[in-house]
């Protein structure tokens, strides 16, 4: 069974399915909440390991002037199938962005840095965050 990435290296290998919860708060100038989820694989290649894991995403922001913002968003991953040692990784860090119009398009632009404060072997020291992202105001 093949899994649907584009190419066999940039996919899991597994069908999985899991749960998802968002929660948020605005307080003025503040966003603060976070995103979590839980999946677990289902099918797939067994060769490629499988796909259980965790996800949660806590996320603050805090709006300046002229549509620049503060932001924090840091991708907390736990792999159950790891050995112990080697399920987390946690990072933290910091972006700075700007809300820009391009034509009528309102856009976020955002850049940021995150140290892995816990990783598996192997895994990344740090990630640098570039974001650009189309807004489709309803």
């Amino acid at each position: 069974m093949r899994s649907a990435a584009s190419n066999d290296p940039l996919g899991a290998g597994t069908w999985s399915a899991g749960v998802a919860s968002v929660a948020f708060a605005v307080e003025g100038v503040r966003l603060y909440g976070a995103l979590g989820s839980e999946r677990c694989a289902l099918a797939g290649d067994v060769d490629r390991g499988t796909a259980n894991g965790f996800l949660i995403q806590p996320f603050v922001n805090y709006n300046l002037l002229d549509g620049w913002y503060l932001t924090s968003v840091p991708v907390i991953n736990a792999d159950w199938k790891a050995p112990s040692g080697q399920k987390w990784t946690v990072p933290i860090g910091a972006s700075i962005g700007r809300f820009v119009r391009f034509g009528e398009m309102p856009v976020s632009v955002q850049a940021g840095y995150y140290y892995n404060i816990e990783r598996p072997d192997g895994g990344s020291d740090w990630t640098l965050r570039f974001q650009l992202q189309l807004l489709f105001p309803g």
